[in-house]
Formats: structure tokens, sequence, C-alpha cells
């Protein structure tokens, strides 16, 4: 991905989405000298090679390495859900010319959050050469934002080869559909309802700078204008500020990384409906 020294992009934009149909090979390795060549028999070369029969350079793999076809792990995940009568959009994302690749899975459902209506996604990413174990982050889209929700809750997790059960994994897919009607949407519902003066909204940023939630430079630009604010308006700017790409350093990846972290960070303080942690924060009784 183009790194990006003056803009600001969304993690969403960072990713450049273009089409997946490319397969990757393994060849064999040489080195060459002024004294000639010599064979690398313990490692190869992966190379994309597009459709038109266009080729660029991957990675470099172990002689152990077998190529795992993203294509066909992304078809299973496809043709469980049609078999399911579940309809939902796909939009795949490529980075570093193709070694990862983040598929999106918009499900054709609609949820009421807060007075907006939310579709619940899962995203599955997946690499060529079977370094990243599959698995899916569970969240929703509300007015065309990414709410990211806990891995840890919601994640299932595969060995990354052909051999994939894709069925189980879906399964886990619907039950964190289920997890997040039953028990997400009441929490950001809780957050909608805990109203905040700006000190105490203040107080919740910078414990979210302290659990490094959040950057205190990124912390730094959000700002609340009213006297009044609620637990879910936070929620939102901090998720606005984690969720773009700055400078060489910047990466999609961890931007995407710390969207799951503020989500699980601002869905702990309101899984209890005391919210005893958000009250100690504050130090104040709510």
């Amino acid at each position: 991905v183009e790194s990006v020294e003056s803009a600001d992009l969304s993690v969403w934009d960072a990713l450049i989405s273009e089409d997946i149909d490319f397969r990757v090979e393994k060849r064999g390795m040489h080195t060459y000298g002024e004294d000639g060549g010599l064979n690398m028999p313990d490692h190869s070369a992966t190379i994309r090679v597009n459709p038109d029969g266009a080729e660029s350079p991957l990675w470099v793999v172990g002689s152990k390495y077998e190529v795992v076809d993203h294509r066909e792990v992304i078809k299973q995940f496809a043709e469980v859900l049609d078999r399911s009568d579940m309809q939902a959009d796909i939009k795949h994302y490529v980075y570093q010319n193709g070694c990862r690749i983040y598929s999106e899975f918009i499900i054709d459902q609609t949820f009421e959050v807060n007075g907006k209506m939310a579709r619940p996604f899962f995203t599955l990413t997946t690499s060529h050469d079977g370094s990243l174990r599959i698995g899916f982050l569970m969240g929703a889209k509300v007015d065309g934002k990414a709410f990211n929700i806990s891995k840890t809750v919601y994640g299932a997790h595969a060995k990354h080869t052909k051999g994939i059960n894709v069925h189980k994994t879906m399964e886990a897919v619907l039950g964190a559909i289920k997890a997040f009607t039953e028990e997400v949407i009441p929490m950001w519902t809780r957050m909608q309802n805990t109203k905040l003066n700006r000190d105490e909204a203040l107080a919740v940023i910078e414990n979210a700078v302290k659990k490094n939630v959040v950057a205190k430079r990124r912390a730094d630009d959000i700002f609340f204008s009213g006297d009044k604010t609620s637990l879910w308006d936070v929620y939102n700017s901090v998720i606005d500020q984690v969720s773009v790409v700055r400078g060489k350093r910047g990466t999609e990846e961890r931007a995407f990384k710390r969207n799951v972290d503020v989500s699980e960070h601002f869905n702990r303080l309101a899984f209890d409906t005391d919210m005893s942690d958000l009250k100690r924060i504050v130090g104040v009784k709510k």
C-alpha cells in the first residue's frame, strides 16, 4: 500500500480494493555473482501471476511451503453463505501486492442501534503463504462506519490450509451475529443512554490513552463542544481517531487492529449494567 505523507486516509480507504483473480506460484531460486550462479535448494520464490500473464514477486519462502489459493478459501465461504440463504455484499481489499487479502462480508440484515441502522459484517483475512490462521472479526456498519467487535469473544480460528473446516467457522459467525443482537446492541444502547459532562468525557479519553487504546496525539484532536455528551459519542470519536493511516509508519493492518482494541475497551466499560469501571474512571456516582 502506498504511503501518504500529508493526507489522512481511513483504514478502509488505505486498503487497495482490486480484483482477487490472480494465482500464486512457487518457483526455485538462484543467486548470481561474478563467478556464476548458485542454486538455493532450501528456499523458493512466490510469484503473483495475473490473468493477462503479468508477473510480480511476492515473497521468499522455505522448502516446506505450500501455496494456499486464497480464491478457493474465499469461494468456500461464499458458497456456505449461499447455502444458508444468508445474503451478503462481499468486498476484497488487497495489500502488499497480494501477500494478504481482507475479505469483508457485509450481511444483508439490519438492526436498529441508537436510532440508526446497523448491518453486521465479518472479515476474513487470508495470506497466500499460510502464515496467518484463518479467523474472523465480527462487527457492524453504522452510517458506513465500521465498528469491530472483540475478536477474543467472537473469533473462530482454523488452520490456514485447503482443508479448513469452513462450516464450523461459519457456525461461529452465525453465533457471533446472534451474540451481536443479544449482547452488543444492548451494550451500545447503554452507551447512548449514559450521559457524560465534558470533564467526565475527557476522563474517559484519558483512561483510553492510559490503556494504550488511543495515542495521546490522537486523543488531543478529540473535542466535545457541548456540555452533555454520551459514552457512545466518546466511543465514536475515538474510533474516528484510530481508524486513520498517517505517514510511512502507519499501516492499514495496525489501524484495523486498533479499531478492535477500541471496541473491546468500550464494550468492557458498558458490559456490566452497573458500569462500575466507568464510575471509577469518571470519579462520580452515575
